[in-house]
C-alpha cells in the first residue's frame, strides 16, 4: 500500500467541491463538518478552514493535521470516498491524536469505517 498523499488524492477543482456539497452526506461534531460521497477509484480529501477562524499559520497547521489523519487511516474506510472537511472552529492548539480522534469519531458515527 502506498502511504503517500499524492496530488490525485486531493480534491482541487471548485466544481468537484460544489458537486460534493450538493450531493454528499453530511456528518459533523462541534469542531468539524465532513461531507462525503462514495466513489469507485480511490479516496480523496479536500479541506476548508475559514480565514475568520484563525491566522494563516494556524490554518495551515490544521490542514496538515487533517491530511495526516486522512493519510494514515484511509485503509480503514469501508470503501473509497471523496471527503470534504470544513473546520468550524480553531483546533490548531490540539495535538495530532486529538484531531485524529475527532476525524475518526465522525466517520465511525456515520458507519464509514471497517
Amino acid at each position: 500500500m502506498d502511504f503517500r498523499l499524492r496530488k490525485e488524492n486531493r480534491i482541487r477543482r471548485r466544481k468537484e467541491i460544489v458537486f460534493l456539497l450538493k450531493k454528499g452526506k453530511k456528518l459533523e461534531n462541534e469542531n468539524l463538518k465532513i461531507v462525503l460521497k462514495e466513489r469507485e477509484k480511490f479516496s480523496r480529501i479536500g479541506i476548508s478552514v475559514k480565514k475568520g477562524v484563525v491566522n494563516s499559520v494556524k490554518r495551515n497547521r490544521i490542514r496538515r493535521l487533517l491530511k495526516e489523519s486522512f493519510r494514515r487511516n484511509r485503509e480503514k474506510f469501508k470503501s473509497n470516498f471523496d471527503l470534504f472537511i470544513i473546520v468550524k472552529k480553531d483546533i490548531s492548539e490540539k495535538r495530532y491524536f486529538e484531531v485524529e480522534k475527532d476525524f475518526l469519531s465522525i466517520l465511525k458515527k456515520g458507519n464509514y469505517l471497517k
